[in-house]
């Protein structure tokens, strides 16, 4: 089989088409960076800058930036991220955490210098946040009462407020993820669910929602959206886990995961593409303006756990 993924023969000399195989859209790892033993109990989280380089957090203060190949350029302990969960990476290379009323923002450099920016409580806590245009930090503030889209420029001030429409009550479960087009300046919202996704323009006017299906027709069963990064040509990879209640054959009731990845494109009516991935490389992180992926996993060798952050590339089905 050819690059092409057609069949060809050859028969007295005379090259025959015989059909076109289609090729699966897949995932390839590009390279994996061994980070050593992480901390017992911590939580993980990879933002992504534009370049391809990125920041490691742990909810307990450790902060590593890591260059495009994934070589440690900044291994740190920054106390005022103790405790933030969500993190951005803005065009300007710039760390922002958020951990409810307050934002965390780590400028690109040697030495971490650290800024703080304080959330005004009638925005309501930061549930999610992403990078925008210029040094932007785009985020979605609110809880039960309602969630509003907002933009903090690189000097900490904030701009204006758009709605964000959608279901869900508790923070917690709401707007999983959020991932922003630059260039057009759309926004894309992903519940924790994993239910559906939500396309909103510039000035938050709805201009898509898709339904997505269950994950392995598990409907009924519950799902999670693992992650979601944009890919170089404008569509979304999605990672999503849904769980199979099962019975154990020594009659104690458990759960069987399954992940998937698919591809969701909005401008093909919410078309959404399976993704072959021949190991499960980690959590999906997000991506760089190149599309690359990158994903972040705590495996055992042995006894050992051994954190890994891996960048892997898309392959589309053409």
């Amino acid at each position: 089989m050819m690059a092409t993924g057609f069949v060809y023969l050859i028969a007295s000399g005379a090259l025959i088409l015989l059909a076109a195989a289609p090729q699966e859209s897949r995932l390839e790892e590009i390279w994996t960076a061994n980070l050593g033993q992480p901390r017992e109990g911590a939580v993980h989280q990879l933002a992504v800058c534009p370049d391809g380089e990125s920041y490691l957090t742990d909810r307990e203060g450790r902060l590593l930036r890591l260059g495009a190949d994934g070589a440690v350029a900044v291994d740190t302990v920054v106390p005022a991220l103790e405790g933030a969960t969500n993190g951005a990476c803005s065009s300007d290379g710039n760390l922002t955490m958020a951990d409810g009323y307050r934002l965390v923002r780590v400028m690109r450099g040697e030495e971490a210098s650290v800024r703080t920016v304080t959330v005004p409580p009638e925005f309501g806590p930061t549930v999610a946040l992403a990078r925008g245009k210029a040094g932007e930090i785009v985020t979605v503030n609110g809880g039960a009462v309602g969630f509003s889209l907002r933009r903090l420029d690189r000097a900490g001030s904030w701009g204006m407020a758009h709605p964000a429409r959608g279901r869900g009550s508790a923070p917690g479960e709401f707007f999983g993820r959020l991932v922003t087009d630059p260039m057009s300046g759309n926004t894309a919202l992903f519940p924790q669910d994993g239910s559906e996704a939500l396309l909103l323009d510039g000035s938050g006017r709805r201009i898509r929602r898709v339904a997505l299906p269950p994950v392995a027709g598990l409907d009924g069963s519950r799902h999670m959206l693992i992650g979601v990064a944009r890919a170089a040509d404008g569509t979304y990879v999605l990672q999503r886990e849904a769980w199979e209640p099962m019975m154990h054959p020594s009659g104690i009731a458990a759960v069987r995961p399954h992940t998937a990845f698919e591809v969701l494109d909005f401008q093909a009516a919410g078309a959404l593409e399976k993704v072959e991935e021949p190991f499960i490389m980690g959590d999906l992180q997000g991506s760089d303006d190149a599309g690359n992926l990158y994903f972040v996993k705590v495996q055992r060798l042995g006894d050992v756990p051994l954190l890994t952050v891996t960048k892997a590339r898309l392959w589309r089905n053409p």
